[in-house]
């Protein structure tokens, strides 16, 4: 509500980019008031299937937020090729973890409220 971006894209991932309810890979809402989020347990986490997507839908985030338990590891070609900014929205109180260089900045959600 305090942005209120232009666009929102989200990304569902585990181990491999989820499709959404339409099959896609991403949901894209152009106004921030019609953003819904579906929850998806999936297995492990690889981080770096976001950024691939990203990088081959030709996607410039403004920001990437990234909402994790934090528990995974982001490859060092990513942690290379990564030029924009990246919010790393953790629970649990774990950070993910860098083969290379540590990007972004780790910001602790509380989500026992919910």
């Amino acid at each position: 509500e305090t942005v209120q971006p232009d666009r929102t894209i989200i990304i569902y991932c585990d181990d491999h980019i989820q499709k959404t309810a339409d099959g896609e890979s991403y949901d894209v809402f152009e106004n921030f008031e019609d953003i819904t989020v579906r929850k998806i347990d999936g297995g492990g986490t690889s981080f770096n299937p976001p950024f691939h997507l990203v990088k081959r839908e030709d996607i410039e985030p403004t920001v990437f937020i990234y909402f994790t338990d934090g528990y995974g590891y982001v490859k060092s070609t990513i942690c290379n090729e990564v030029d924009y900014p990246v919010l790393w929205a953790c629970s649990n109180g774990q950070e993910p973890e860098f083969a290379g260089e540590a990007f972004g900045e780790i910001i602790p959600v509380d989500l026992s409220h919910l």
